[in-house]
């Protein structure tokens, strides 16, 4: 760590596939799992300091909740590429969080996708 958000060396990666059925909460939990094994994994080299650092490549990234708002108002009258549309509602599927909404009539229609790999038809 250092004086800076998210501007400290990294001391360990790993890659985590994201896939077409997830949403936010599926992903959010697979990265909870993988962050846990990742320090099960590094721990002893950390607490030695033989671990390796590598100095971040660029700034962190910081998004506000007035930024992930913006994208939860899904406009009626906007064009959106299916898989745009579907990226949004995937990625605010995430419980107990209402998410992606559309305003009719005044009011707020709040929208979940659930998502479901089918086995492979023979």
């Amino acid at each position: 760590m250092d004086e800076g958000f998210d501007t400290g060396d990294i001391i360990a990666q790993k890659r985590v596939s994201v896939y077409f059925h997830d949403t936010g909460e599926s992903l959010y939990h697979r990265l909870e799992h993988a962050c846990v094994e990742l320090f099960k994994e590094t721990w002893p080299e950390i607490k030695s300091g033989k671990n390796l650092r590598m100095q971040q490549a660029s700034a962190g990234i910081y998004h506000s909740k007035g930024d992930i708002a913006l994208i939860d108002n899904i406009d009626l009258e906007k064009k959106y590429q299916a898989k745009e549309l579907i990226n949004i509602l995937r990625a605010r599927t995430f419980y107990p969080y209402r998410g992606a909404f559309v305003k009719v009539g005044g009011k707020k229609i709040f929208l979940r996708l659930e998502l479901n790999e089918a086995d492979q038809e023979k």
